[in-house]
């Protein structure tokens, strides 16, 4: 990660949405990988390798740039507890990925 890296910013939207009757956060992380971008579904148990996709994926982004997460809430979408976490959760990742991006930027 190179000085002039570091100024540069992503800006990833995250959108809580429903999809085909499931409750999912979308990712709009756009790389060979993930051409549709990564969704998570928030209904699901079985949602580890999702995760571990997302997480890889940021992590591959951070190494070119600085991230920065943007929460919304698709028009309609009424399911109030779903969006109290999914926001909550957003920013918790926002601040772990500030610190991961500081910590690599020290050291690099």
């Amino acid at each position: 990660m190179s000085e002039n890296t570091s100024m540069i910013q992503e800006v990833i939207s995250v959108k809580l949405q429903t999809v085909e009757d499931k409750d999912v956060l979308f990712f709009d992380i756009i790389d060979e990988q993930h051409e549709n971008g990564i969704t998570i579904n928030l209904n699901s148990e079985d949602g580890r390798q999702d995760l571990v996709e997302l997480f890889s994926a940021l992590l591959n982004k951070m190494t070119q740039t600085k991230i920065i997460l943007k929460f919304e809430v698709e028009n309609g979408y009424s399911k109030g507890l779903f969006k109290d976490v999914a926001s909550e959760y957003v920013t918790a990742l926002s601040k772990e990925i500030n610190n991961v991006y500081s910590e690599m930027a020290s050291i690099i």
